[in-house]
């Protein structure tokens, strides 16, 4: 008896072991899971609140507005802004035009406010090569002497530029080059008086055409708006297009030109942001219509 009660006790004693074993097993496994749990969770925690921040809900920095609510104020004031656009453009082809007068007719300075939809394509300065270019300027610096051919006067910084003299046909919504001649900055404002307002020099302008012109300021002031008038007109019209007769460019200056023929140049659809860009310029924000790589003229006469 006394024997199996020993076995026995063993065995209940082994058992015994054996469950705290597994316990503990069990316990040092649980402290291995929980770290990995927090984990997952602090991910998951993590990336909820990063999806209620880019739907504009939960916590964000201080003073920043949720993305949503930006996005719908920059649209509204898109659409304000293109209203606004949409009724100038109705306000404009629906105004009489100003008042003509005799003395336009025969005005020494005039303007020259190149229609929308060519803004990008009348440029002889950026279809041309660089060497082509700087060939055809120059001859036009010394046929003109390096003087103004409507002023006579000269730049401070440059003396002259040279300037497109362009033709439009409104039947065909054709544009060609009738010529090019030399300007001093102040007459080329003028032609350009559009771009000479963005940049600030409206008032200049305007006082330099009724000086050359021996205007009164106010019929100065009618004469700008005639041509802004007319210049809103040819915007209106689509489907514009470039035409250049390259043979006869290079004969008349008598330069090699690249191009050869009657070329036509589409115009682009590209809306920019102020009337009457320079036709010599390839962006509006050079202010005296200069390239980088390309001066307006030599610096004197002599030099050249």
């Amino acid at each position: 008896m006394a024997a199996e009660r020993t076995r026995a006790e063993q065995y209940s004693a082994s058992r015994i072991t054996a469950k705290s074993g597994r316990k503990h097993h069990n316990r040092q496994s649980t402290r291995t899971k929980i770290p990995l749990l927090d984990k997952k969770l602090r991910a998951k925690r993590a990336d909820k609140r990063a999806r209620r921040l880019r739907r504009g809900k939960g916590r964000r920095p201080p003073g920043r507005k949720p993305a949503r609510i930006q996005s719908d104020k920059a649209n509204r004031e898109r659409n304000r802004r293109r209203r606004q656009k949409t009724l100038l453009r109705i306000a404009r082809a629906l105004r009489p035009p100003p008042a003509s007068d005799p003395r336009f007719d025969t005005a020494k300075l005039t303007i020259e406010l190149v229609p929308r939809p060519l803004w990008y394509a009348s440029n002889i300065r950026s279809i041309l090569p660089t060497q082509d270019w700087d060939l055809l300027r120059r001859v036009v610096y010394r046929r003109a002497n390096y003087l103004c051919e409507i002023c006579g006067g000269r730049g401070p910084d440059h003396p002259i530029e040279c300037h497109e003299v362009w033709r439009y046909d409104e039947a065909t919504r054709t544009q060609f080059l009738e010529r090019m001649i030399g300007l001093c900055p102040a007459c080329h404002g003028v032609k350009h008086i559009g771009r000479s307002q963005v940049v600030g020099k409206g008032d200049e302008a305007l006082a330099h055409l009724a000086s050359v012109n021996g205007w009164p300021p106010d019929l100065a002031r009618r004469y700008v708006d005639l041509a802004f008038f007319v210049w809103g007109k040819r915007s209106s019209l689509s489907d514009w297009k470039l035409v250049v007769n390259w043979d006869a460019l290079a004969s008349d200056y008598g330069v090699p030109l690249s191009l050869h023929g009657t070329i036509e140049y589409p115009a682009k659809s590209t809306e920019a942001p102020t009337p009457g860009a320079r036709s010599d310029t390839a962006s509006s924000a050079a202010p005296s219509g200069s390239h980088p790589s390309r001066s307006p003229s030599p610096p004197s006469p002599e030099g050249a």
